[in-house]
């Protein structure tokens, strides 16, 4: 064979590859920049999920209360929001697209009513630097508890007290844009601060909530909580004046997400370009096989000798009983245990067995005999340079019972 047919061979090869790698990087590339964030379903607002920081209780109770409500599974583009009056957009799990913003924008000022937990970066451009900063936690470790509203707010009324999961407020002094922070309406107040507020855009408005746990189904039957959410509903649809209430579900995972394999398959097989791709593939394919037939005869595999299986299972097991992970286990578990009851019944940790099980008793209203003793055979295995399986299963049973007891504050029948 000539050097100058080896030549074009090679050219030939060097294309395809070229081509080749240009459309997996492609495909790589793109599959990064479209991936999302896809957290569990049950952890999200959702309308659709009864898990505790859902909405699904929201959405029925607002249905009670003859509010036209609808949830939306598609991108908010101008078409999908021209039948949108209200729009609750709160906690998402996948940022807003670049074409969504102008849409917003567009809808925002013929009167669209926005219900947030954060600043949509573009819609108010004069407040983007510093969207994030006027919202802050008053305390840093705040434990959720009931608060005091301060009256005269437009959605304080029949509200006294509000049960809300976090310190989080909108200080309004950091809005340096003058022009807004004189237009803001501040709605709702407690003794920690403001907590939800309304910015005017257009003939629209954006109502940012510092905290949306009074929403979800977790909190919503405490305290005040139910009130305070059909308050800023009616608000919203009253400053809308329309009955119709729109939830968005395709930021929260909902809906059809265009990924990168669904990108590179229409690319592929819906466009003159991508066709093309695929015919110089399935031409290098065939060149290859062709040539392949130069390199020689097939040869068999060597037969490779197996190993026991039971090798590794004898070494991780070696090496799980020198590293006496049953001791170790229940060390943890017992310590974590320990100073969680502790703080929980008003005691410490180092205190003796009697005072922590006389503590328990008082809290439970049961015989702080039971719990001494199994405090006492706690001890007792934290001694032992060895504990067997029925052992560890057996001691952690008997503290998983009073941990749901107290904990929990949930009483197990015997």
């Amino acid at each position: 064979m000539s050097a100058k047919k080896h030549k074009s061979d090679y050219l030939i090869l060097g294309v395809l590859g070229a081509l080749t790698a240009a459309v997996l990087l492609t495909m790589t590339l793109w599959g990064w920049i479209s991936q999302r964030n896809k957290k569990d379903f049950r952890q999200v607002a959702s309308t659709y999920s009864n898990s505790m920081e859902a909405t699904l209780v929201l959405y029925s109770l607002l249905e009670n209360v003859n509010i036209n409500v609808q949830r939306s599974e598609d991108m908010l583009m101008e078409e999908n929001l021209s039948n949108v009056d209200v729009l609750v957009h709160i906690h998402p799990i996948t940022p807003l697209q670049h074409a969504e913003i102008p849409a917003i924008k567009n809808w925002l000022s013929t009167g669209g009513i926005l219900i947030c937990t954060s600043m949509p970066r573009g819609v108010i451009p004069a407040i983007d630097k510093y969207a994030d900063s006027f919202i802050r936690s008053k305390v840093k470790e705040y434990e959720a508890k009931a608060t005091t509203v301060k009256t005269g707010k437009k959605l304080a009324e029949d509200v006294k007290y509000v049960h809300l999961a976090s310190s989080r407020i909108i200080d309004t002094k950091k809005i340096r844009s003058e022009r807004f922070r004189k237009n803001t309406v501040e709605l709702f107040d407690d003794e920690l601060g403001t907590r939800i507020i309304r910015f005017p855009v257009g003939s629209g408005s954006v109502i940012l909530l510092a905290d949306y746990s009074f929403l979800s189904n977790r909190d919503i039957g405490k305290r005040d909580n139910g009130i305070l959410a059909v308050n800023l509903i009616a608000y919203a649809v009253n400053l809308a004046k329309s009955n119709s209430v729109t939830f968005d579900e395709y930021h929260l995972g909902y809906g059809f997400h265009q990924g990168g394999l669904s990108v590179i398959n229409g690319l592929l097989f819906k466009t003159t370009a991508g066709w093309a791709i695929l015919c110089l593939m399935f031409a290098g394919i065939l060149f290859l096989i062709n040539k392949g037939r130069q390199f020689g005869p097939r040869t068999g595999l060597e037969k490779e000798q197996r190993r026991s299986k039971l090798e590794f299972i004898y070494s991780v097991g070696a090496t799980y009983r020198a590293a006496k992970a049953h001791a170790l286990t229940f060390r943890h578990n017992y310590k974590w245990f320990k100073d969680k009851i502790a703080a929980s019944v008003g005691t410490r940790p180092r205190d003796t067995n009697n005072t922590i099980a006389a503590a328990i008793a008082t809290k439970t209203g049961a015989e702080p005999e039971t719990y001494k003793s199994t405090l006492d055979e706690c001890d007792q295995l934290l001694k032992q340079e060895k504990m067997s399986d029925r052992q560890l299963i057996k001691i952690i049973n008997k503290l998983s019972h009073i941990e749901v007891e107290i904990l929990n504050e949930h009483r197990i029948s015997e």
